[in-house]
């Protein structure tokens, strides 16, 4: 996974798109264009399950600390 952060890759991934909507756009160039963003999507998707994991860590981290301070 690059170091690119979500947001900028997302700019990135409507710049890709912008490209593809062009109708002078070569055949050769949108295939390379189009592989370019499935591979950028799927770095992103992971961006995406790894801050879900994170959420989900700290929430459980809340939970324990508030039944911790409930049984106090």
């Amino acid at each position: 996974m690059s170091d690119i952060s979500f947001e900028k890759g997302m700019e990135k991934l409507q710049n890709l798109i912008t490209k593809l909507e062009q109708p002078d756009v070569k055949l050769e160039d949108m295939l390379t264009t189009f592989e370019e963003g499935m591979r950028l999507i799927k770095e992103l998707q992971e961006k995406i399950g790894d801050a879900e994991t994170k959420l989900k860590l700290l929430n459980k981290d809340l939970e324990i600390d508030i039944s911790d301070a409930v049984e106090s």
